[in-house]
């Protein structure tokens, strides 16, 4: 398994040259954003998937009913991308698997509670570190929803990660195993359903995501398939 990452205020000087790079689609979901860092949000996400899967065209992606996108192209690659707080993050490996990244929130601001399962509510209010186990809570539940397919389609406070822990977690009598990694301010997330051997993470900077000339950064199997 390999994440990617890019610190997406780094890009603010690139912008607009860097938005010609992007697919149709992916160009225009950006102008409708109007907060700035929304855009460079979107620029990041889109970059990541041209530099390290070769993407290029809107065609290049199918989306399942729930709107998780898969590469058309065969070789068994699988892909999830986040981006929020002030990083973008792709995961690539063998399908099916899911991401989320979310930023640390400030002191003052309360712990959000929709989305929780009445058990994570509960056991969140015994925590001596209750916005860790949150983090871990929200990015390691949509990580999932992600990976199953359905996305926040599925009703997160259906849905108890409880025990929390790096394992494995069952959903629907199948086994997915839930991993965290920690960025700067930031705490990700991923599930996968298949054992990986590695968990690789690798940051790109705007120089690297538009060095088109060189090759894919991937390494190992997946980078025969792109």
């Amino acid at each position: 398994m390999e994440l990617f990452w890019v610190f997406w205020p780094d890009l603010a000087p690139f912008a607009a040259a860097a938005a010609s790079r992007l697919t149709l689609a992916r160009r225009q979901r950006m102008e409708r954003y109007v907060a700035p860092a929304e855009q460079l949000r979107c620029l990041a996400a889109g970059l990541l998937l041209r530099r390290v899967l070769g993407m290029r065209h809107d065609q290049d992606l199918t989306l399942n009913p729930w709107g998780k996108p898969r590469l058309r192209r065969p070789g068994g690659l699988g892909f999830s991308l986040s981006h929020a707080g002030q990083y973008a993050v792709l995961a690539v490996g063998t399908p099916p698997l899911g991401v989320d990244v979310e930023p640390r929130l400030p002191p003052d601001q309360p712990l959000p509670l929709r989305g929780l399962h009445p058990a994570e509510r509960r056991a969140l209010e015994q925590q001596p570190q209750p916005e860790d186990f949150w983090l871990r809570l929200w990015t390691g539940k949509e990580s999932l929803l992600k990976a199953v397919g359905l996305g926040l389609w599925r009703n997160p406070e259906e849905i108890s990660l409880l025990p929390l822990q790096n394992g494995v977690y069952h959903w629907r009598n199948r086994p997915w195993l839930l991993t965290w990694r920690e960025l700067p301010g930031h705490v990700l997330a991923v599930a996968a359903r298949r054992p990986f051997a590695s968990l690789t993470l690798t940051g790109l900077t705007p120089v690297d995501l538009l060095a088109d000339t060189l090759p894919s950064p991937l390494r190992g199997f997946a980078a025969a398939s792109v």
